[in-house]
């Protein structure tokens, strides 16, 4: 008797693949057809991703905020010119351990600031009444600038017991005609003691340039021998 040959028929096929869907506990998938919803919440983890996979054309405009930024990891190098504006810094964020020396120029600053004038003058003994003291400092300030004129005094000062109120020292400095402010020092000590005071007043802008020169003058009372003036340090700045 002669065997006949299988046949491949519709039926074959069909039972075959249940079988096979059967044994393999699943349905099969075509490629290329998983979707985002195929996709179980938390089923991708970080060593799912492949390094560099991911672009910045794949991150949500604010997807990513300051506490996922690690410390010191944006330089100077990742900012573009202009690109941080004023909303994009939190409030005291930026302190001057976080500012560089030397990367903020006066003419970068909204307001420009500048040392216009500097001059300082030394040791000058005092004697009871007044004196000048030689503090000559000229500068011009500009036109709708506004100067901010401090001064440093640093002095020696010793009481010697005759004055009711100690052993006082007074210095006053004008720009011209105007009153820049008066510093006073006083000690009780007839012990010789480093004493030092310091101000700071405006000159207020003016429509037209003004040439202004700082002069000073020296008044003390029931001060000992070796008291005196140490120094004087003035600086002025210009804003605006």
């Amino acid at each position: 008797m002669q065997l006949r040959k299988p046949r491949l028929t519709y039926a074959n096929v069909v039972a075959t693949l249940a079988l096979f869907l059967a044994l393999g506990g699943g349905a099969a998938v075509a490629a290329n057809t998983i979707r985002s919803g195929d996709i179980a919440p938390g089923a991708v983890r970080t060593a799912d991703v492949h390094q560099r996979a991911i672009t910045s054309g794949k991150l949500a405009v604010g997807a990513v905020r300051g506490n996922q930024i690690a410390p010191h990891s944006v330089g100077s190098s990742q900012i573009a010119p202009g690109s941080i504006g004023r909303a994009a810094i939190a409030p005291d964020a930026i302190g001057t351990s976080e500012i560089a020396p030397g990367s903020i120029r006066p003419d970068q600053l909204e307001v420009p600031v500048s040392i216009v004038a500097k001059g300082s003058s030394g040791a000058q003994e005092l004697t009871t009444g007044s004196d000048d003291y030689p503090l000559d400092l000229a500068w011009t300030q500009r036109a709708g600038e506004l100067n901010l004129v401090m001064v440093e005094l640093s002095s020696t000062l010793v009481f010697d017991g005759s004055f009711p109120n100690g052993c006082r020292l007074f210095l006053t400095t004008w720009a011209d005609d105007t009153r820049i402010g008066s510093l006073e020092l006083i000690t009780e000590s007839t012990q010789t003691r480093s004493e030092g005071a310091s101000l700071s007043a405006p000159l207020m802008p003016e429509p037209t340039a003004q040439a202004n020169e700082i002069t000073a003058s020296l008044s003390s009372f029931g001060c000992a021998a070796g008291s005196q003036v140490d120094s004087v340090e003035v600086q002025v700045l210009g804003i605006g």
